[in-house]
């Protein structure tokens, strides 16, 4: 109760959003602001109690609410374990085990039905991005300077309202562990995304600011400096969410065009 009311006393400005049925089984403080405001707002609140995320609209946080109904205790760890999970192993060897031990996964489902597939499954690297998966380096391309979730898919506006949530940590890497994020299809479960965030907050100095329920966007205070740079960092980040390349971008090279110098990253998941 302390830490609601001195993010809520602090920022009388904000308007607050009326009770109902979501603030009141939300398992975290909401804040209502425009959506062309959220940024600021987040950067406003982050000095305070706890760590703010931008979560989206209304629809956005029912979804993020549902991964809260008791139904759905059992496939997520209590908090504790899995903040330890997401501290075991240093740099990006959690990201990677998750990745190795899925492709083991795929290989014995398959096998039954499908030896021949199955041994040239077992064959490749799940860490090896194939050459061809690189073109020439694109020129002429810009970086986000902006967070792009928040917009309308329609009218590409800011949307009126969305919610920025306290969560009751300072560590902001922790943020998918709190808010149960991933778990599901290629989004890995939210111990992995922690200790992903970890590295890279330690690496580039990157934040998450907004999560959604396939979407989450960062801000990087070191960005890729260079384009050796840039594109050791484009491999990492098509293995942690390859639909930015597969259904985004078109090969690494452009995600690594879009990662040199850039302030935000955007990453989502089918």
């Amino acid at each position: 109760m302390k830490l609601i009311s001195a993010v809520l006393a602090s920022f009388c400005s904000v308007a607050a959003a009326q009770a109902d049925t979501l603030l009141d089984t939300f398992p975290y403080p909401l804040i209502e602001v425009n959506g062309a405001e959220a940024l600021k707002e987040w950067q406003a609140l982050r000095p305070q109690a706890g760590t703010p995320i931008i979560l989206g609209d209304r629809e956005q946080v029912e979804r993020i609410l549902d991964v809260f109904h008791p139904s759905q205790q059992a496939f997520y760890p209590p908090i504790k374990e899995a903040i330890a999970k997401a501290m075991a192993q240093p740099g990006l060897d959690t990201l990677y085990a998750h990745l190795r031990e899925e492709h083991q996964l795929f290989i014995a489902s398959v096998k039954e039905d499908d030896a021949d597939w199955a041994a040239e499954l077992a064959a490749e690297n799940p860490l090896e991005v194939p050459a061809n998966y690189w073109g020439p380096w694109p020129e002429g391309m810009q970086a986000a300077d902006r967070l792009i979730s928040l917009d309308d898919w329609q009218t590409g506006r800011a949307k009126d309202k969305v919610f920025i949530t306290i969560l009751p940590t300072e560590a902001v890497w922790q943020a998918p562990i709190y808010l149960r994020f991933g778990g599901w299809n290629a989004n890995p479960p939210p111990y992995v995304h922690a200790a992903t965030f970890r590295h890279w907050g330690e690496t580039y100095g990157a934040v998450p600011v907004v999560i959604q329920s396939d979407t989450v966007e960062m801000l990087v205070a070191d960005p890729a400096s260079d384009r050796d740079a840039a594109r050791e960092l484009a491999t990492q980040q098509y293995l942690y969410a390859s639909d930015i390349v597969d259904q985004g971008v078109g090969d690494l090279s452009a995600l690594a065009a879009l990662l040199h110098e850039g302030d935000f990253w955007y990453f989502w998941w089918d």
